[in-house]
């Protein structure tokens, strides 16, 4: 009976092992929308990579885009210094509600616009320009985050 405890817990090990090697796609998320939309997300939760962002990117792909987690909902204005194209700004609050879009450009000289949502959010997922239009995403849709399996062991680890 021990032999096939064992043997199990074994086979186990290594159907995870491959699991993880297989599904590794670190720091990646998708955000899914009403009807389906999604985006696939790089993960900006620390503070360095909530302040990057998306600057000195020359191209974002349609459905590619940044998801920045917030670690409580509040007030959280972006602005676009050093952002080279244009994008969509999706403010979602902690009941996975879309709660504000913004349609922001890049900023060409100082000062730049501040996009204040004036409503707390908790997460903020920046994507193509007019993604949300093209994909009928609107104030009041219901949002969904699916992370990568690397992605919550890091967070269950503590390692970003």
């Amino acid at each position: 009976m021990n032999k096939k405890i064992l043997a199990l817990l074994l086979l186990f090990a290594i159907v995870l092992a491959s699991a993880l090697v297989i599904l590794k796609d670190s720091g990646k998320a998708l955000v899914c929308f009403d009807d389906g939309v999604c985006v696939k997300a790089e993960i900006a939760d620390t503070p360095e990579q909530r302040a990057k962002g998306l600057m000195n990117r020359e191209r974002l792909d349609g459905d590619e885009g940044m998801l920045f987690i917030f670690p409580d909902e509040g007030i959280q204005p972006f602005w676009m210094k050093n952002t080279l194209i244009p994008l969509d700004m999706i403010w979602i609050n902690s009941s996975m509600q879309v709660v504000h879009i913004e349609h922001a450009v890049p900023c060409v000289k100082d000062p730049c616009a501040i996009y204040d949502p004036g409503i707390k959010a908790k997460y903020v997922v920046e994507a193509t320009s007019n993604y949300t239009q093209l994909n009928g995403i609107q104030t009041g849709d219901s949002a969904n985050i699916q992370f990568s399996l690397d992605s919550l062991i890091n967070k269950i680890i503590g390692k970003s």
